[in-house]
This record gives C-alpha cells, structure tokens and sequence, in this order.
C-alpha cells in the first residue's frame, strides 16, 4: 500500500490539487487532459451513444455498473451514469481515475475483468 501512498501524492502534485479543492468539474478536466472522453449514459441516452455501447459490446457493464473505463486502440473512454447525484459521479470517477493512473488496462482495454487487487488499488 505503501507504492499507493506515493502514487496518489504523486497525481496530486502533478494535477496542482492542493491548491483547490478537487470537485466533479476539475476532476472531469484531469480525465479530459489524460486523453479520455466522458461518455454519460444511462435512461436518456443519446441514439449516438446507444450506438456505441452496442458497437463496444459493453451492454453487460452499463446494466451492471454506475461506470466502467475504456481503452481499446485509440478508444479511451469513461463511462459514467448519468441518473446518479454529484456526490456518487466523484466517487464513481475518482475510482475511474485510479484505473487510469495505475493503467489497469487488460485484454481489450475493458476493466470489466479487473482483478481484485486492482479494484483495491484504485
């Protein structure tokens, strides 16, 4: 735990968090800068969106999960559900963001098969 410790000291000099809080507007920044896409989904979802899910096969992870990242080629993306208060889309995001940083990234780029000491980590 102790490689955690540093890690997370370690992205918050490098994101400048100690001078500012860290909110859902500043964090989806971060994600934005590090080259992944922000994709809502959820209830009210987008045709386009919709489209992509099927495309990616990640139907299975939209009904199970409140968000998931992506990273396949050049797809980097974070899905997020739409429906949940800003609370739980900081909570949700910032466990994104611990996949990211620690690149947790297997297989086809899905962290849907994480392991648990990865699910830990981040």
């Amino acid at each position: 735990m102790k490689h955690v410790s540093k890690a997370i000291r370690k992205f918050w000099i490098e994101y400048d968090l100690y001078s500012a809080p860290l909110d859902l507007n500043r964090l989806k920044s971060i994600i934005a800068y590090q080259g992944f896409t922000l994709v809502p989904f959820g209830v009210s979802c987008e045709p386009a969106v919709l489209q992509l899910i099927k495309t990616l096969k990640v139907e299975n992870l939209c009904e199970s999960q409140n968000g998931f990242t992506y990273c396949n080629g050049g797809a980097k993306l974070v899905f997020l559900r739409d429906t949940l208060n800003s609370a739980d889309m900081l909570s949700v995001l910032l466990h994104e963001e611990g996949h990211i940083f620690f690149e947790h990234f297997f297989h086809d780029g899905n962290l849907d098969d994480t392991d648990t000491c990865h699910e830990n980590e981040a």
